[in-house]
């Protein structure tokens, strides 16, 4: 989850850096499917965590 949280950022960052529009459109769509990507595992990481617990009571 890391690299996937500095590569949005480290995208965001040439997207603002960059004029070339269709580098700017990858990127950002990129990052649209990395931040999908990093809901899906808090959820999953959430989702496990409540299970264990339930299972552990």
């Amino acid at each position: 989850m890391d690299k996937t949280i500095l590569n949005c950022e480290l995208a965001e960052e040439l997207i603002e850096k960059t004029d070339d529009k269709r580098m700017k459109r990858e990127l950002t769509e990129k990052n649209e499917r990395r931040k999908s990507a990093l809901k899906n595992m808090r959820r999953e990481i959430r989702d496990e965590a409540i299970d264990k617990e339930n299972r552990y009571e």
